[in-house]
């Protein structure tokens, strides 16, 4: 091994590069001991005059350039330093340069006055290094390893020649240990100073092998090492240890490694002499560690020489700063523990020592000065100790013969500047001299007088200082080095802490730069003081970018109990890292939010991207757009979550784990502008960046980090990270085990191995030498056992409890605004608690202070800026109100309506206000009181005018999007989107919106029931233009049919008025009132009133007119009702037999009328009533009689034909009128004696109809039997899944159960009786009477319940047929529009491999047929023109049933809006009047007759039926005389006619 003085003359030859000049490449390998090699090779390269002024250098300011000499000579220099260079990158450069920057300013009132050239390598352009952003000027360098630039002695010298620098500042690592650097600048024709030793002293003391030889030479202790028996002194040998006596302590192969070791003893540290910074240096304990790592240390530092030292266990790293001067003079400035290590490389420095005597510390020191002298060193060095804690001795390691990075806390504790000195020491200033210096001594500092240096005491410590160095290093991986970009640097000084960085926010850390990229200081009183400092500054540090950093684990080891207590040593931090000890995660439920969180908003922004691409380019898009609902499965330390995600808004989002819907959690996310998210959830606030890697995503919330791995397949060994791939230690198809080192790479200047994660066959797919990138396929393993492998384990398990994500507030207006803020979301497609939102909603409009809180909110955003006299009255009238309001809730007086808020005053107040400015100011306070008066406008109303405003807008903001997908004809929603993006091609963000809106249609109609449940349904008539629309939505079915049932409710009221005037004996009609319900609707359009009878011709005479045939469009409920309609007789009976025979919806109206305060109203609506459900079967009169407080009807009545088997042609019909259902049974009693009396008890009992007088729960009260019964839960009926079961004010399945005990209570009465069925009334409101009815089973004697007899009264479920459904199961049920037909719907599935069908029956009465063109064709006695009168009354209701199938089924006619369509309809129809049809002998030709309208009525409109998909239409027409009816069958898929009555039979084909 050579000697250190001729080390270069064995190293690899080294290329000089022009780097950007016009100089050739030279090699060389010849020793750089010749005096002026470098500069000559400068002057040979560039062919010009070195004594030329350097150009493209920054200019030299006359006035601070003799600034500058004055100060050095007076200081005793010999040599201006005008201008350095920094041989050096990365925070070593960053550092010096604002050293420097900062003593030059305080020493010449310039910061500029020394100027600085740094050195730039491709790799530092890309990631834009901080250190050459603060250069005055820059050279570019090759890049590569540092051999090609910063390590480059030859390019250094060029470099410095070219920009006429006068000195070269070579910081730490890289050539900063080189000897022939110093050498080559000292022969240069400039004399350029080196800030650093001299060649001599660095060959001396740079050498790890050199320095501890002259060491132990002068006496100073060392641990027993390789060398050992050398001593030479720097006496003896001038610096030049002869070769012999260096050879001696080195070791020159494997073997010789294994005999020193073994010698020595183990454990033993294997160094590399040329190493530093934690590179070339291996712990071994045994033969194998040095077999496989001696090798290691002799690729990390090529061709240095190797030697073997003792560890010393339970030992502390203690380092002496030393300031050495040109002239022979050294300074100790403090001392440094540097104990904190982990590979052998610095962590976390302090100062002063604390944990060794001071005694031993001022030796230790002193012996450092000496060793310093002795070899003649000048400038800055760190000499190293170790410190036994046992033996409490120290030993020395090595002598850094340059400035080392943790300088920073020894100037912090001294009050040096070190680089500073360094340059004024390069200058050729004494020590004594340096104003630093003199400080630290307690010297004047105006003066230079000299002090010795030896015996002058220094002053104390300045405090406690703790650095932390940041690298780019994954501690929680083995502190694994990593390079990339960084997005972002954030980090604030204090007083107490400060930091530098070598690179900045968008910079990044490249594969040939030091891992180390920052250092934080903390300094205080203590050292607990200056921990607490750190720890405080390390959570405010923010690094977000492609690499990993120690900071989070950092401030979890400096808050560990052995750092707090300072029981640490040199082995310490890799013990922690042996046992696995990680960095503080996040807690594993904030890891999985975030995760999901980040992937869905990353699934978002991918597919609105890709909607809006489609959008853009004009193309059709996709039929479905995703945006509220996900599901992910996230790994997180080898558990799998499988975690839902619905979208409660823009930025609010439900997390739910597993299937359970109770283990959910809320949080509002908000994207940051530097791309990371602000999440709350869980009462607290966090800050979430996320960068995608080659194992998984890694999460950095608060600071701290945890890695969500891809689901990793074992058999493929990829690379993590970016580097070298070294060498293989396993051959190709070798079989390995588990964990064994299978490569080596480098990574940024260190030897890595990589690790098998199961045993198996290796397959190499990369040869050596390979540059790596993350994701690069390494080697394959043909598993031993793949079932062995591990995998992630499924959660079993639920959210911790959590909290709501947002601070909530009790205030209605909070409340209010909250709820209100949800249901937006709600419209806006997003999922939400529908239930708490609108009870939050409801309980806030009904507050009587919302208007107040509000009035207060808005009243204080321009109190400030309004007149005092209009603030003041403003005031009063609130405070007024305020006062009103609590004495109203202190009294409580029921039916005592709190107080209105005072708007109108208020009003006043401000116009008063308003009057008295000058005409000029006027409208400025107008416009500040706008806020206030825009609060005024919105409650003029009272509190339910705003409810209504609120929910109204609610509905139009519904309409506004369902509206505009309801397309026509044949349009599909694709093509409706795209008729959306034509009309907002300026902005098609809001088509996405547009759509997704329309996507969580399900959610908002279920929303909008709601509403119109919690709201429209007390008060429907102001709403009425809104419902028209909702009603017209066919895409919304659910929500058309509550529309238009609340919208009959709006008219029922005036339909009873109608009703209730023509049985009170009053007109009919008032032509105002109908003429306002019907033909003024200012939201009706005109065309959809239709007209029942013509104009009067011109000359003719009064027409006589009737009940209009056809129906409006809307108003269903007065269907039939002709607005212009009179009448000539003004008898009772003749209004009674309009009532009874109009196609409208007279039934609700005359059930509304049955509690009527008017007795002959109550008792002409029942009789109504029971004649009109009955028509046209009615025998004999009804007959109604009192007993007490009960009600009873009588009457007889014949059977319809359609009624099978049945053996009787007569029953007897009866009713009972009571207010409560527990007076049943009385009753029941009292019409047995009313039947007895009468003497009808010999005709058999068909229906009993019980109409309930009381409305909702007041009706239910039972009687003690049917409580018992209904205790037991044997009493119990389904209620219909539709209008019913969502409308209701009285809950229906609570009615049914009620009603049912009471008649099971009462069964053996009922039987005994012979009653067929009963049929309950129940009064609900506003809306149409419930129905629940019962059929008497012959079989088990008993009164079963029926579905059916919800939607008609028995003697109506007889004339529909609808015994013909019995099979049907499941069966759902909707009315018309006009509530004159009804819709039975199931879905039929025979097999599980059958598709479902949804097959929907229609049954409807015809109460009307063919008018006067009836009349006139039976008056003429022609059976033809009769039949086909007929038809047309048919052919109306048909086309009505047809609009309601639509309707059903989600679809406007000729649409593409499919909806839940029917795939199979059958349509019955039931004609009442009878046919005026007497001759026998024309059967044929009536048959005919109705066959050819049958087929008009098919040609006419066959499109529409099959649209509908009518499969089959079925009329029953009743003839004159005859008991068996006509029945007219057409088969729409086979297009066949069948008429048939008695034995005429007509069949045709369409």
């Amino acid at each position: 091994m050579p000697a250190p003085g001729v080390r270069d003359s064995q190293t690899p030859a080294q290329t000089i590069f022009s780097t950007g000049m016009d100089t050739p490449a030279v090699t060389s390998t010849e020793a750089p001991k010749r005096k002026g090699l470098g500069s000559r090779l400068a002057s040979i390269g560039s062919g010009t005059d070195l004594t030329r002024a350097p150009s493209g250098v920054p200019k030299r300011e006359p006035s601070i350039a003799s600034q500058v000499e004055d100060v050095v000579k007076q200081l005793g220099g010999d040599k201006a330093i005008h201008s350095v260079l920094v041989a050096n990158n990365g925070l070593a450069a960053v550092k010096f340069m604002r050293s420097v920057r900062s003593w030059a300013y305080k020493m010449f009132g310039n910061d500029r006055a020394v100027g600085l050239v740094a050195m730039a390598t491709p790799e530092d352009m890309r990631v834009d290094a901080e250190h050459v952003r603060l250069a005055d000027q820059f050279v570019e360098v090759p890049g590569g390893g540092n051999h090609n630039n910063y390590a480059n002695v030859q390019l250094i010298l060029q470099i410095a020649e070219r920009a006429g620098v006068d000195a070269v500042w070579p910081g730490w690592g890289h050539a900063s240990e080189k000897p022939e650097l110093p050498e080559g600048l000292a022969g240069t024709a400039q004399a350029i100073r080196f800030l650093g030793p001299g060649a001599r002293a660095m060959a001396a003391l740079g050498d790890k092998i050199g320095s501890t030889i002259l060491a132990q030479a002068a006496g100073v202790p060392t641990l027993p090492w390789s060398g050992s028996s050398v001593a030479v002194s720097f006496e003896e040998c001038g610096g030049d240890i002869p070769a012999d006596a260096y050879n001696k302590a080195c070791i020159h192969s494997l073997d010789d490694a294994l005999a020193c070791c073994r010698r020595v003893g183990y454990p033993i540290m294997l160094k590399a002499s040329w190493g530093g910074g934690g590179k070339g240096i291996r712990k071994v304990a045994t033969d194998d560690d040095v077999r496989k790592c001696f090798s290691q240390v002799q690729g990390e530092v090529p061709g240095s020489p190797i030697f073997a030292m003792k560890l010393a266990p339970m030992s502390r790293h203690l380092e002496v700063q030393l300031i050495c001067d040109r002239y022979g003079n050294a300074a100790s400035v403090f001392s440094r523990d540097c104990s904190v290590q982990r590979r052998h490389q610095k962590i976390v420095e302090e100062g002063p020592v604390s944990q060794a005597p001071q005694e031993l510390l001022k030796a230790m020191e002193k012996c450092a000065r000496a060793l310093a002298r002795a070899v003649g060193y000048s400038g800055a060095a760190t000499v190293e100790f170790l410190y036994a804690l046992e033996s409490r001795e120290y030993f020395f390691l090595e002598l850094n013969p340059r400035l080392q990075v943790e300088h920073p806390v020894t100037e912090s504790v001294s009050g040096v500047n070190i680089p500073s000195c360094q340059v004024m020491v390069g200058a050729g200033i004494p020590l004594h001299c340096i104003p630093d210096i003199r400080r630290l001594y307690g010297q004047d500092l105006m003066s230079t007088q000299p002090f010795d240096l030896e015996s002058t005491s220094q002053i104390q410590p300045l405090g406690h200082v703790v650095a932390v160095r940041i690298t780019s290093e994954d501690a929680n991986d083995g502190f694994k080095p990593t390079c990339g970009a960084i997005n972002e640097l954030s980090f604030r000084s204090t007083p107490e802490v400060w930091g530098y960085f070598s690179v900045k926010s968008g910079g990044g850390i490249h594969e040939f730069s030091d891992s180390q990229f920052g250092h934080l200081f903390a300094k205080g009183e203590t050292r607990e003081g200056a921990r607490r400092a750190m720890v405080v500054a390390l959570k405010e540090v923010k690094i977000r970018g492609e690499i990993r950093t120690i900071v989070d684990y950092a401030i979890d080891m400096i808050q560990s109990p052995d750092f707090i207590q300072n029981h640490i040593h040199t082995g310490w931090l890799d013990s922690r890292i042996a046992a696995h000890i990680k960095a503080d995660r996040p807690p594993w439920h904030l890891s999985i939010i975030a995760g999901a969180l980040l992937r869905t908003l990353d699934l978002i922004s991918t597919r609105s991207a890709e909607y809006m691409g489609f959008l853009t380019k004009g193309q059709l898009p996709p039929a479905r757009l995703t945006l509220t609902s996900f599901e992910e499965s996230i790994v997180l330390e080898g558990t799998k979550y499988r975690v839902g995600i619905s979208r409660r808004g823009q930025q609010a989002f439900r997390l739910q784990l597993g299937t359970s819907h109770t283990s959910f959690v809320d949080a509002v996310v908000r994207k940051l502008n530097d791309g990371g998210l602000l999440i709350q959830v869980d009462g607290a606030s966090h800050v979430v960046h996320s960068e995608a890697e080659a194992a998984g995503m890694r999460l950095t919330i608060d600071s701290r980090t945890c890695l969500l791995p891809n689901e990793h397949d074992p058999s493929q060994l990829m690379a993590a990270s970016p580097g070298k791939l070294v060498r293989f230690l396993a051959a190709d198809g070798a079989h390995v085990q588990a964990d064994a080192a299978y490569a080596e790479i480098e990574v940024m200047k260190m030897l890595m191995p990589l690790l098998t994660p199961a045993a198996g066959l290796i397959h190499i797919e990369m040869p050596e030498g390979s540059v790596l990138a993350p994701g690069n396929l390494i080697a394959r393993l043909d598993l031993d056992d793949p079932s062995a492998v591990l995998r992630a384990v499924p959660f079993i398990g639920d959210f911790p409890p959590l909290g709501p994500p947002l601070i909530h507030s009790g205030k209605a207006d909070d409340v209010f605004a909250e709820a209100l803020a949800h249901a937006d979301s709600i419209m806006a497609g997003f999922s939400h608690d529908l239930e708490g939102v609108v009870e939050s909603l409801m309980a806030a409009l009904e507050d009587p202070g919302l208007a107040l809180l509000q009035f207060i909110n808005s009243f204080g955003v321009v109190q400030t800026r309004l007149p005092q006299s209009l603030t003041a009255n403003l005031e009063a009238l609130a405070s007024e109100y305020e006062a009103d309001l609590e004495l109203a809730h202190t009294q409580q007086v029921e039916g005592v309506r709190p107080p209105e808020f005072p708007v109108a005053p208020m009003q006043q107040a401000i116009h008063a206000a308003v009057e008295e400015v000058p005409p000029a100011d006027r409208a400025g306070l107008l416009a500040q009181t706008e806020v206030i008066a825009a609060l005024l406008r919105a409650h003029a109303g009272g509190r339910e005018m705003y409810t209504r405003d609120t929910v109204s807008r609610l509905l139009l903001r519904f309409l506004e999007v369902e509206e505009a997908f309801q397309g026509s004809g044949d349009t599909t929603e694709q093509e409706v989107i795209d008729g959306l993006r034509k009309v907002h091609a300026s902005n098609l963000q809001q088509v996405v919106d547009l759509v997704v809106s329309h996507q969580g249609n399900k959610t908002k109609m279920a929303f909008v029931l709601r509403l119109l449940s919690a709201v429209v349904m007390t008060d429907p008539q102001p709403f009425r233009p809104v419902l028209r629309r909702l009603a017209a939505l066919a895409s919304c079915p659910d929500v058309a049919m509550r529309a238009q049932q609340l919208l009959e409710a709006s008219l029922l009221a005036e339909l009873q008025t109608v009703v209730t005037r023509a049985l009170s004996g009053m007109d009919m009609f008032s032509g105002t009132q109908l003429e306002q319900v019907l033909g003024h609707e200012p939201a009706l359009p005109a065309s959809q009133i239709v007209e029942a009878g013509q104009e009067q011709q011109a000359g003719a005479g009064p027409r006589q007119r009737h009940l209009g045939r056809r129906p409006t469009m809307l108003e269903g409920l007065f269907s039939g009702l002709d607005p212009a309609a009179g009448l000539s007789p003004s008898r009772m009976d003749a209004k009674i037999r309009l009532l009874v025979e109009a196609p409208a919806a007279v039934e609700d109206a005359l059930a509304s009328l049955l509690d009527h305060h008017d007795p002959v109203v109550q008792t002409r609506a029942l009789l109504t009533y029971i004649k009109r459900i009955y028509f046209p079967y009615v025998l004999q009169e009804p007959e109604l009689f009192k007993e007490a407080d009960i009600t009873c009807g009588l009457w007889v009545h014949s059977l319809p034909a359609a009624v099978a088997g049945s053996s009787q042609s007569e029953q007897l019909g009866t009713a009972i009128v009571i207010s409560h259902l527990g007076q049943f049974s009385a009753a029941l009693s009292a019409l047995d004696h009313i039947i007895l009396k009468t003497g009808y008890s010999g005709v058999p009992r068909g229906t009993l109809h019980v109409v309930l007088t009381r409305e909702g729960a007041a009706g239910l009260e039972l009687s003690e039997t049917a409580k018992g019964i209904l205790k037991e839960a044997s009493a119990s009926v389904g209620a219909f899944g539709s209008f019913f079961a969502s409308s209701a004010s009285t809950d229906p399945v609570q009615v049914a159960s009620g009603v049912a005990a009471e008649v099971m209570a009462a069964s053996s009465h009922l039987l005994r009786s012979g009653v067929e069925s009963v049929a309950v009334l129940s009064k609900q409101g506003r809306l149409a009477p419930l129905r629940v009815g019962f059929w008497r089973d012959q079989s088990c004697q008993r009164y079963v319940p029926d579905e059916c007899l919800q939607a008609a009264e028995p003697i109506g479920f007889q004339i529909l047929e609808l015994q013909r459904l019995a099979g049907c199961k499941a069966l759902r049920y909707a009315p018309s529009r006009n509530r004159q037909s009804h819709l039975f719907s199931f879905v039929d599935r025979p097999s599980a491999r059958s598709l479902p069908l949804k097959r929907v029956f229609v049954r409807a009465a015809v109460r009307q047929l063919g008018g006067t063109s009836l009349l006139d064709a039976a008056v003429a006695g022609d059976g033809m023109a009769v039949a086909a009168a007929a038809m047309e009354g048919v052919e109306a209701v048909l086309l009505d049933c047809l609009r309601d199938v639509n309707r059903l089924g989600g679809a406007n006619e000729g649409s593409g809006q499919q909806g839940a369509r029917p795939d199979w309809v059958h349509i019955f129809l039931a004609a009442l009047p009878l046919l005026p049809l007497q001759a026998a002998s024309a059967e044929a030709a009536i048959a005919a007759a109705l066959a050819q309208a049958a087929v008009a009525i098919m040609r006419r409109h066959g499109a529409r039926f099959r649209h509908a998909a009518v499969a089959e239409w079925e009329v029953r027409l009743r003839v004159l005389d005859y008991h068996d009816p006509w029945r007219i069958l057409v088969s729409t898929p086979q297009a066949s006619l069948l008429i048939q009555h008695l034995s005429c039979t007509c069949q045709s084909h369409l």
